[in-house]
């Protein structure tokens, strides 16, 4: 992975061949083979078309945006460098919207290093909500409001029919996105309580506990962790 890290580097920088070695490759043994930039394109090309711009548009269309409605595009991080990525985006917003900063293998962890010192919080920018037995959702973690390190109130759910376990399904606000589905245990009562939680920890993970104190001591806690939430940066907590 280091070479192939050095030959996406001196392709990116300078366009030339890069002479990547495989060793113990099966029964041909340690074999060079030259990497051109059009090689070098041709395999990330596919990766660009498939996941950025699905990712962009994807990003734009929940943000119910248009790319005629953003007013500048900034591209940072090492892969700024890649010629067929640059090409996708200046193609998709055009090239007097793009703005590429100095250095911009550094200035991403340049932002993640002065982070802690200006402030600032990482917020969701969709809610976290249980699907009820109408279909719509209850939301217990709120876009805008929670965030690392928000905590839920206690919420009370009980059966709406005799059943032995009820069926908890996480989603997203508009439930499109399905985080997590989970059994739990129950006696049956259509009064019984179970009672949930939530918190998102510093590492922008939602762990979700159901506690129901009818059943045995084993089946009372069930726990979920969502790992896939989106988030942003609200600069406007700065200097709270």
């Amino acid at each position: 992975m280091s070479r192939c890290e050095e030959a996406k580097i001196q392709i990116s920088e300078d366009g030339d061949e890069y002479p990547l070695t495989l060793r113990n490759y099966g029964d041909y043994g340690t074999k060079t083979i030259p990497i051109s930039s059009d090689m070098f394109e041709d395999i990330v090309k596919p990766i660009i078309r498939n996941r950025v711009l699905k990712t962009i548009n994807s990003a734009m269309e929940r943000a119910e945006l248009t790319k005629s409605s953003i007013d500048a595009v900034i591209i940072a991080g090492g892969s700024s460098n890649l010629r067929p990525f640059a090409d996708a985006i200046t193609n998709l917003f055009g090239r007097d919207k793009i703005i590429i900063p100095d250095k911009v293998q550094f200035v991403s962890a340049k932002g993640a290093a002065l982070m802690p010192f200006i402030g600032g919080e990482f917020k969701l920018s969709d809610d976290v909500g249980i699907v009820m037995s109408d279909n719509t959702i209850f939301p217990i973690l709120h876009k805008n409001k929670d965030g690392v390190g928000s905590k839920s109130n206690r919420f009370a759910f009980s059966l709406t029919k005799d059943s032995p376990d009820a069926h908890f399904i996480i989603t997203n606000g508009d439930g499109r996105i399905v985080y997590d589905k989970m059994n739990i245990p129950t006696k049956g009562f259509l009064q019984e309580r179970l009672e949930v939680t939530a918190e998102i920890d510093k590492d922008q993970i939602a762990n979700i506990k159901i506690h129901n104190n009818t059943v045995a001591d084993e089946l009372k806690d069930s726990k979920i962790k969502i790992h896939n939430l989106t988030f942003y940066y609200d600069l406007s907590a700065i200097g709270k």
